[in-house]
């Protein structure tokens, strides 16, 4: 290796941006599954669609009730494909995961300082997460594999990560439980502490309870956790795992949440983020905390934004649940600002509807790949 690449793969503003950016990096994505006939029926009911018969021996139909957008038609529909997001997440939890395809653990085997820079800003990375978010869960993943196997170093490598990640994880859970930021809303916190404490007790089921014994400091036993948790446990809060599953929004349309991945029946996959508070935010929305529940979901336009207008809200629902007043509308859909009422039109080559020019942008599933052609909108 050349002198350039050596100090390229040192420089901790490459590694910084791996762990923010893409921990995955390199990871071979899950080949798509694969249906039998009888699978294929079942799929195509959990997504709604339901087979009517012709009458006497005519042509039947294809449909789902309750949606508009694209619900009717006689072709057979097929099975909704996974996005690229899904199949990387679904390789990047399968116990067959290659950790040698991953950048991160490349990188770190090739030194011990590298390493150690490694293990850290992963930890960093955790000390700011957020259950079952995407980037989360694969930092978490990472930090696993690159501590679950020596890699054919017998030096005592992996015993030192494996020292470094405990310990490390054990100081940032006593400073969020002893002195958390003030400026974090509590169901921030609450969410910190679940990620770190669930990764301290996966390191530690690494390795026997003799191996952390011999540690140079006695480690935490969590005793306290369960008392702090309910302590803190907010009355209600739409945490990511709320948000799973199948939602309906008022143009009814599907939308489908895995992990967090959004996806809308037409189109690609959008990351759903979580910003400083923990609240979970999209180009131009975030999440209303105090006005969702675990069966309706609303989000508020942020400002200063193209996505939306000023002060718009939208609202998911279970299927099954959408109010009365959504069906009764048909075609037509108002938005919640002012006093004009605008129509909702069909844009059939983007997610679906949106209001007013093709150059706006909204959570209802409209989208102007002109102005943004990669950040997607839900």
């Amino acid at each position: 290796m050349s002198e350039l690449s050596w100090r390229v793969l040192k420089d901790d503003f490459l590694v910084q941006q791996l762990v923010e950016r893409d921990p995955a990096a390199g990871v071979t994505p899950a080949e798509p599954k694969t249906y039998t006939a009888e699978e294929e029926e079942a799929q195509l009911a959990l997504e709604g669609w339901r087979y009517t018969p012709g009458l006497s021996g005519g042509r039947g139909h294809w449909a789902k009730p309750g949606v508009k957008n694209g619900s009717y038609q006689t072709e057979r529909p097929r099975v909704r494909r996974e996005t690229q997001l899904e199949l990387e997440d679904a390789a990047m939890n399968g116990e067959g995961v290659d950790a040698r395809q991953l950048l991160l653990v490349q990188l770190g085997l090739l030194g011990p300082n590298l390493s150690e820079d490694i293990v850290d800003a992963l930890l960093a990375g955790l000390e700011k997460g957020v259950p079952l978010q995407r980037l989360t869960r694969h930092r978490a993943r990472v930090l696993l594999l690159l501590l679950g196997d020596d890699f054919g170093d017998k030096t005592g490598s992996r015993e030192r990560r494996l020292q470094q990640a405990a310990m490390g994880l054990d100081e940032r859970i006593q400073e969020l439980r002893d002195r958390p930021d003030r400026s974090l809303k509590n169901r921030a916190i609450f969410g910190r502490m679940e990620v770190m404490v669930s990764c301290a007790k996966k390191v530690r089921a690494l390795e026997s309870a003799a191996f952390w014994e011999s540690m140079p400091q006695p480690l935490d036993d969590f005793g306290w956790y369960e008392n702090w948790r309910r302590a803190r446990q907010p009355e209600q809060m739409v945490t990511l795992e709320t948000l799973q599953g199948q939602w309906r929004n008022k143009q009814l349309q599907d939308v489908t949440v895995r992990g967090n991945i959004c996806t809308f029946s037409q189109g690609d996959g959008v990351v759903i983020e979580v910003d400083e508070n923990g609240s979970f935010t999209v180009p131009g929305w975030v999440l209303l905390q105090e006005q969702s529940s675990e069966k309706r979901i609303v989000w508020t336009s942020r400002p200063g934004t193209r996505q939306a207008n000023p002060g718009e809200t939208t609202v998911w629902e279970r299927p099954g649940t959408m109010g009365h007043d959504s069906h009764h509308r048909g075609a037509t859909v108002y938005s919640s600002y002012g006093n004009n009422s605008h129509v909702s039109q069909h844009n059939h080559t983007a997610y679906g509807p949106s209001y007013g020019p093709t150059s706006y942008e909204s959570l209802h599933g409209g989208m102007d790949s002109a102005y943004n052609q990669h950040s997607r909108t839900l």
